[in-house]
């Protein structure tokens, strides 16, 4: 076979596969939110991973399949993220790459803020991540919160509200007091640094994988 022709024929393939998502769109919506991407994925005998993801990107960025199973069992989400922590919502649906970026905001954006799911999260856990900015290794916290855009910095600054509180309650003695609120204080100048610079059914299982 002629490479042309392959290229043809691959491209018949595809283009039938896409006139097939647009018939089927709904169908497989109500199997995505329902039961899951593997169990749709299974129903469509889709086999290669490439057929699959030309499904999976299309649910998910032309028709906003995860938003609404997200919306579908907000419980579900919320308790995962408090949990978890945020990046779970990237783990749950496999959300790996750049191109998803946008995708995960949304998710977090509703989950993790606007349902208050990573404040509790934070609150839940301020033991362990005072521990983290007393020893210095808090970094990488704002990344690891999923706050790293301009947009999430009076969350942030929130954030570090609640952690300084205990901080406070955690440290012993003055000396320990004085590196807890050093620690805490460069996090806020890194915070204030930043700002000068800017103009201003068990859901698939899935708890078994964590």
């Amino acid at each position: 076979m002629r490479f042309d022709q392959y290229e043809n024929e691959s491209q018949i393939y595809l283009d039938s596969l896409k006139s097939a998502l647009k018939r089927q769109e709904e169908d497989m919506l109500t199997v995505f939110i329902q039961q899951g991407p593997e169990v749709l994925r299974k129903k469509l005998n889709l086999v290669k991973d490439s057929d699959w993801l030309l499904v999976f990107d299309h649910l998910v960025f032309s028709a906003d399949v995860l938003k609404k199973c997200v919306v579908n069992f907000m419980p579900f989400f919320k308790h995962m993220v408090i949990t978890h922590g945020p990046d779970v919502l990237r783990k749950i649906f496999d959300l790996e790459g750049e191109k998803y970026d946008p995708v995960f905001e949304k998710l977090f954006d509703l989950v993790g803020v606007s349902h208050g799911a990573l404040y509790d999260y934070v609150y839940a856990n301020r033991n362990e991540l005072s521990k983290l900015i007393l020893s210095g290794n808090a970094g990488n916290l704002r990344k690891e919160l999923c706050l790293e855009g301009v947009k999430y910095a009076p969350l942030w600054e929130e954030i570090l509200g609640l952690l300084s509180d205990a901080v406070c309650v955690k440290v012993e003695g003055d000396t320990a007091f004085e590196n807890g609120i050093r620690a805490f204080s460069l996090m806020m100048n890194g915070l204030r640094t930043q700002r000068s610079l800017r103009s201003y059914s068990k859901m698939w299982e899935y708890s078994e994988k964590t």
